[in-house]
């Protein structure tokens, strides 16, 4: 048991958290507009956080 925690620990050391900086930026990016969101059928909520979307907000399109 003690071993497989060890090997768990050095795991964790070299476990890379997150996208690298270059390939968020590859995500396009617009300006929210709650309006054209719901005229548009689209849902005005973040599926991340599922908070609320603010008007003039800067969001990035997930794949």
């Amino acid at each position: 048991m003690a071993e497989n925690d060890e090997e768990n620990q050095l795991g964790e050391e070299n476990t890379v958290m997150g996208l690298e900086d270059n390939a968020i930026d590859l995500y396009p990016r617009f300006l929210f507009s709650r309006d054209s969101a719901t005229v548009l059928g689209h849902n005005t909520t973040c599926s991340i956080c599922l908070c609320e979307n603010k008007d003039s907000e800067m969001l990035r399109m997930m794949p």
